[in-house]
C-alpha cells in the first residue's frame, strides 16, 4: 500500500487538509475538510464561479498526493459529536443545494437551445444514456436480432409492447412547451432551490428515450460489439451455486423489465436499457456456465500501455492476481446473497479482465473510469415539430431566455470567484464558523491553518508525503543517501519521475531543498529559456507545446530564485491505490 493512511483516532474524524502549492490548478495551494471518509472542497470552475465538490478521501489523496505530486498537511480537529454532525450536515446541505442550483441553470440552457432550434427549424441534439449499449440503427438486419431479447419480447407480449410504443408516440405528438414561473426565481435565496416546471426538453427526451427502449426490445436489437465481455478462462467459469444465482437473477430482471414496460411513466427509458443489457448478460452466463458481464468503463476512459506507467510489469501481475481473488470472492458472495452483490461482481469482473488483457495480451488497458451503471450514451439529432402556433413557442422562448439570464446572474452573484473575498479558503472557513483575518492573509491556503488553530483545538498534525517523496523515502532506506540524491535530484537520471507533456521544463527538483534553491532555480531558468527558444523553431510542428512548457518553466524558476517552490512534477498515470481510513 503506497498511500500512508491518516491516523484514526477515537470519536469522529474531522480533518482540515492543506495541499501545498504546485503548478497547474490551485497553484497557490488548496484546502479541504474531511469528515470520516468524505472530503469537501471548493473548486474554481468555468465561468469564473466557485463550487463545492464532494469526494472520497482515497480519490482526493490520489489526485493531489499522487497525480499532482503534492504534500498534504492534515490537522485533526477536536470536536464533540454534536459539532461534528452539525458541520457535516452544513457542508452536505450546501453541496446538495448548490448542485441542484447549477443543474437548474444547465436545464435552462438546454430548454433555450431546444426552443431556439424548433423556432428556426433546426434539429435538436439529444444525449440518451443507456441507448449506446444497443445497436439502434433501424437498418439492423433480421439475422442480427438478439434471440434473448426476442424471447423476452414474446413472453411480455409483442402487442403490449406495440401499444406502449403507440402511447409514447401519442405523448410526443402532443407535448407543448410550458411557461416558467419567473417570480419563484426572483424571490429565491442561496439556501434553497426555486421550483421549476417539468421542462419541455426533459419531458420530450424522457418520452423519446422510453420509446427508443421499447422499440429496442420489440425489434430485439443486439448489444453493440464490445459491450458484452466474457472469455473461456478458469476465472470466469461458474460454480453450480453461482450459476444458479445468475439464473435466478435473470428471472428477477425479467420481472422488473415487465413492470417498467407496463408503467405509464415516461422516465423509465434509461432503466429499461440498463436492465435489458443486464438481462442479456445474465442469460448468457446462465446458459454458458461462464461469467458474462457488461463493459462498465466510461466511453471516454483513456487506455494506456502498462509499460508506460511508472511501475514494472511485476506490479501489474500482482495487481491482476489481487483482482482475480476479488472476483472469486464476489462470485462466492453472489451465490450467498444473490442479486444484491451483482453490481460489485460486475465491477470486479471489469477490473480483472482489463488487467488480464494488459498483462497477458499486451493490449492497452483502462485503469480508471468504471461507472456505477453501464450508461453508454447515444447522441442523435431529431427535428421536433409542435402542435402549437409558432408565436406561442417564441413567447415561451423569450421567457425562458429571460429566466436563464436572470438565474445565471444570481449564481454569479452568489458564487463568483474572488481572489481575496471568495476562494477555496474563505468558503471552507465560513462553513466551519472560522472568522478570517484578511489583514493577516488568512484567506491564503498556507496561512489559513492559523485561523483554524485559533478557533479549534488541534489534536494531531500529520504530514502526508507526495508520491515522489514517498518513493524517495523508500529509496533512501534501500541505498546510500548520496547515491539516491545524485540520481533523483535531476530529471535526466531520475527513476522516480518521467517528464510529462503538461509539466514545465526544468532540470533540478527544488521541493526538497532550501538554501540551494536559488542556485538550482537559476539553472532551471536557463534550461527553460533555451527550451523556449528551441520551441520557436518547432512551433509549426508541435502547436507551441515546447514554447508553453518553456515559458511555464521560466515563471516557476523565478519563484525558486526567491527561495519558493511551486514545481513538483506530476504523473500522468500511476497504479490505482487505496487509502486506508
Amino acid at each position: 500500500m503506497l498511500c500512508a493512511p491518516l491516523v484514526q483516532g477515537r470519536g469522529f474524524r474531522l480533518d482540515y487538509l492543506y495541499t501545498v502549492a504546485a503548478e497547474g490548478n490551485a497553484s497557490g495551494g488548496h484546502v479541504a475538510v474531511r469528515f470520516d471518509d468524505i472530503v469537501y472542497h471548493f473548486q474554481h470552475v468555468d465561468g469564473g464561479l466557485i463550487r463545492l465538490e464532494r469526494d472520497r478521501i482515497d480519490n482526493f489523496q490520489y489526485h493531489y498526493r499522487f497525480l499532482e505530486n503534492r504534500d498534504i498537511e492534515a490537522w485533526r480537529l477536536g470536536v464533540d459529536a454534536a459539532t461534528f454532525f452539525r458541520l457535516r450536515d452544513r457542508f452536505e446541505n450546501r453541496y446538495q443545494i448548490q448542485r441542484l442550483q447549477f443543474a437548474l441553470a444547465t436545464l435552462l440552457v438546454q430548454e433555450e437551445r431546444w426552443l431556439s432550434a424548433i423556432v428556426t427549424g433546426k434539429p435538436v441534439t439529444m444525449t440518451i444514456p443507456g441507448a449506446g449499449l444497443f445497436l439502434t440503427d433501424s437498418s439492423v438486419r433480421a439475422r442480427w436480432r438478439s434471440p434473448v431479447l426476442a424471447g423476452l419480447a414474446a413472453r411480455l407480449g409483442n402487442r403490449a409492447l406495440d401499444a406502449r410504443i403507440r402511447q409514447a408516440d401519442t405523448a410526443l405528438a402532443h407535448l407543448t412547451p410550458v411557461f416558467w414561473d419567473a417570480a419563484g426565481f426572483r424571490h429565491s435565496d442561496q439556501d434553497r432551490v426555486p421550483s421549476a416546471p417539468y421542462a419541455f426538453s426533459e419531458r420530450y427526451q424522457d418520452w423519446f428515450t422510453r420509446r427508443l427502449a421499447l422499440q429496442t426490445l420489440r425489434q430485439a436489437r443486439p448489444l453493440r460489439p464490445g459491450v458484452l465481455r466474457t472469455a473461456d478462462i478458469p476465472a470466469f467459469r461458474l460454480s453450480p451455486s453461482a450459476r444458479a444465482a445468475l439464473c435466478r437473477l435473470r428471472g428477477d430482471l425479467e420481472s422488473r423489465i415487465g413492470r417498467l414496460v407496463a408503467t405509464p411513466r415516461p422516465d423509465t427509458g434509461v432503466a429499461l436499457f440498463v436492465l435489458m443489457a443486464r438481462f442479456v448478460a445474465a442469460e448468457h452466463s446462465c446458459v454458458s456456465g461462464r461469467l458474462a458481464f457488461l463493459d462498465r468503463f466510461r466511453s471516454d476512459a483513456e487506455a494506456v500501455v502498462l509499460t508506460d506507467v511508472e511501475v514494472d510489469l511485476g506490479f501489474w501481475r500482482a495487481e491482476m492476481t489481487r483482482a482475480r481473488n476479488r472476483l472469486r470472492k464476489e462470485l462466492m458472495a453472489l451465490a450467498r446473497h444473490g442479486g444484491r452483490r451483482y453490481a460489485a461482481l460486475m465491477a470486479a469482473a471489469n477490473r480483472y479482465d482489463e488487467l488480464r488483457r494488459g498483462v497477458e495480451e499486451g493490449r492497452p488497458v483502462r485503469l480508471f473510469g468504471i461507472e456505477p451503471l453501464p450508461l453508454r450514451p447515444l447522441r442523435l439529432q431529431r427535428h421536433v415539430r409542435l402542435p402549437v402556433p409558432a408565436a406561442r413557442i417564441e413567447a415561451v422562448l423569450t421567457q425562458v431566455r429571460r429566466v436563464r439570464r436572470f438565474w445565471q446572474a444570481v449564481l454569479r452573484h452568489w458564487y463568483r470567484y474572488r481572489l481575496l473575498q471568495r476562494n477555496c479558503v474563505t468558503e471552507v472557513l465560513r462553513l466551519l464558523d472560522v472568522p478570517v483575518r484578511f489583514e493577516k492573509g488568512e484567506f491564503m491556503p498556507f496561512r489559513s491553518t492559523r485561523a483554524v488553530a485559533r478557533h479549534y483545538t488541534i489534536q494531531e498534525r500529520l504530514s502526508l508525503p507526495s508520491y515522489r517523496h514517498l518513493r524517495l523515502r523508500q529509496a533512501y532506506r534501500r541505498a546510500p543517501a548520496w547515491r539516491v540524491y545524485l540520481r533523483e535530484a535531476n530529471t535526466l537520471t531520475a527513476t522516480l519521475y518521467r517528464p510529462q507533456r503538461d509539466d514545465s521544463l526544468f532540470l533540478f527538483f527544488t521541493d526538497d531543498i532550501f538554501w540551494a534553491r536559488p542556485l538550482y532555480g537559476g539553472i532551471n531558468a536557463a534550461v527553460a529559456l533555451l527550451s523556449t527558444g528551441a520551441g520557436l523553431v518547432t512551433l509549426p510542428f508541435d502547436g507551441g507545446r515546447l514554447v508553453r512548457r518553456g515559458m511555464l518553466g521560466v515563471f516557476s524558476s523565478l519563484v525558486e530564485l526567491g527561495f519558493g517552490n511551486v514545481r513538483k512534477g506530476s504523473y500522468r498515470y500511476l497504479p490505482p491505490v487505496s487509502v486506508s481510513p
